[in-house]
């Protein structure tokens, strides 16, 4: 029993007590889901590893690229979305998106938290983007379908690998750069997920020339 992980506290309960067969079984299923657990995590850190060292030996040195993974409560958000062609038209458009989001939540009487970000999601033609902000959602009040531009709708809890970038926001190139290599993180570590990509904007850009500001880019994991 101590060569399977079981503590010395564990082993004399065994040895002292009057432990059943159906007891027994519990405490190696439990035992077995705790190893499973850590497997996961080990070979999680294991490919993150591998990223770092294959990061190193491309590029001669160590990548500025922070990736770290959290967990994320479920949130309700207000958003507006549509399928945008071309890179070309993003800033006009997300404008636009970002604008009816507003209008929304000021005709419909909702909070915001604060949280502004951007939802991409997975599409084959154009860039299918979402401009939302976190709400507080008073009580006893559910999303409805509504003919509004903006809708109401539950952004699921999930885990996230995540960087901080700061810059101008005009620097699509950085940001590009940044996206495409936490895509291949989540890539390398096998756990690509189907569910939206998000931009939260930590400091939206400011009015100077660059437009700097600062936004976690957050790639949800399997």
């Amino acid at each position: 029993m101590k060569a399977l992980g079981f503590t010395l506290d564990e082993v004399g309960r065994l040895l002292t007590e009057n432990v059943d067969a159906a007891e027994l079984r519990r405490m190696l299923m439990l035992r077995r889901t705790e190893i499973e657990r850590q497997r996961a995590e080990a070979q999680i850190r294991l490919a993150e590893i591998e990223i770092r060292v294959r990061q190193i030996e491309q590029e001669k040195t160590m990548t500025d690229l922070d990736v770290l993974t959290k967990t994320l409560p479920a949130l309700m958000i207000v958003g507006a979305r549509e399928t945008v062609p071309s890179a070309e038209l993003m800033r006009e458009r997300c404008t636009a998106l970002h604008d009816l989001t507003c209008a929304y939540v000021g005709s419909s009487g909702l909070g915001t938290t604060g949280q502004s970000f951007a939802l991409y999601y997975p599409s084959d033609e154009g860039i299918d983007v979402e401009m939302a902000y976190a709400v507080n959602l008073p009580e006893g009040h559910s999303p409805e379908v509504t003919d509004e531009p903006a809708l109401l709708h539950e952004l699921p809890a999930t885990t996230v690998a995540y960087s901080v970038y700061a810059g101008s926001y005009d620097d699509f190139g950085a940001v590009g750069r940044m996206h495409i290599a936490l895509k291949e993180w989540v890539a390398e570590t096998g756990r690509t997920s189907n569910e939206p990509v998000r931009e939260l904007y930590l400091q939206p850009p400011s009015d100077s020339v660059d437009h700097y500001g600062v936004m976690e880019l957050q790639y949800p994991l399997r």
